[in-house]
């Protein structure tokens, strides 16, 4: 995604890393000084969520749990995490779920056995592995957090990005900055005086140079899943986005765009959107108006969306 604004005011522009991503901050309305004095509190933030959600640093909390499948007296942002993901679980009736990490896993061995011509799982390895697909098999509370069935393993990648990206826009707006974009991972808007919308440009992933359309965001949060951003296969034909239900992770869609009141809700949704049919999608919007969704074939049409 790519951002521009309607209006030719120069923003002070912070560039940096999160989650493996970059990431940068654009605040109006506000002096170099005070952006310089609230950094290494966002970057400190930044950096302690991700000893808790990573999957990559290798003593980080989530990699703790999953190794272990139980962890006393859990953070509190990782139990929060939870309780959302555990609802966007419900609201698609499973098309989201961060127990996938299985899925991912056996992909990423396939890939190490043969890195020029991946052989995916036979189907009877993926029937076998997704009996460990099962969120629901998650205890959390305040006190614990408990894996039901040995081997469950979950990623939270598709939720993470955007409560990091929620948090950051906290931490702005409780230093009295009124107007700013972050781009943590996924895009969250912040405009407490409402004075004017900024325009998302959604890119095409075929053509970097070129976008596929524009959409105005103001305050809230925008995501877009697709499975180019991620594959395990040159060809890109098996990609890091996984049907929960099936096991398959061959694209339905080009990408699913969605805007929702917070970066985490935007975040999550894409991603179950763009392993559901049409009516799956239109079944959660039933029950939240309030969400903006745009869904992209591979002719690079928008064959659904909702404003």
């Amino acid at each position: 995604m790519t951002s521009s604004w309607a209006k030719p005011v120069e923003p002070v522009i912070w560039q940096g890393m999160a989650l493996g991503a970059a990431a940068d901050i654009r605040f109006f309305d506000v002096s170099q000084e005070k952006v310089d004095q609230l950094m290494p509190t966002i970057e400190k933030e930044i950096e302690r969520l991700e000893h808790i959600f990573s999957l990559y640093q290798e003593k980080s909390v989530l990699n703790e749990l999953n190794q272990k499948g139980f962890l006393a007296y859990p953070p509190a942002d990782l139990l929060t995490v939870l309780s959302q993901s555990q609802y966007v679980y419900r609201l698609t009736k499973g098309k989201f779920d961060p127990s996938i990490q299985v899925l991912w896993k056996v992909y990423a061995e396939a890939l190490k056995k043969n890195p020029r011509h991946l052989q995916p799982p036979s189907k009877e390895v993926i029937q076998q592995i997704l009996n460990l697909v099962d969120f629901s098999a998650v205890e959390f509370n305040e006190n614990y957090i408990k894996y039901h069935k040995q081997g469950l393993a979950l990623s939270l990648n598709a939720i993470a990005q955007g409560y990091i990206t929620d948090k950051v826009t906290d931490i702005i707006r409780q230093a009295g900055i009124k107007r700013a974009l972050i781009n943590v991972g996924e895009i969250r808007g912040l405009d407490s005086e409402q004075k004017g919308e900024w325009q998302v440009g959604i890119k095409n992933p075929m053509d970097q140079e070129s976008i596929f359309f524009t959409i105005p965001l103001q305050n809230g949060g925008v995501s877009t899943s697709g499975g180019y951003g991620t594959v395990f296969d040159q060809q890109g034909q098996f990609t890091h986005l996984f049907n929960p239900k099936t096991g398959d992770n061959k694209d339905t869609y080009q990408s699913v765009t969605v805007v929702a009141p917070t970066a985490s809700l935007a975040d999550a949704l894409s991603t179950a959107f763009a392993v559901s049919s049409l009516d799956e999608i239109k079944a959660v919007l039933q029950k939240l108006p309030e969400l903006k969704v745009w869904v992209v074939d591979y002719q690079g049409k928008v064959l659904f969306k909702k404003e």
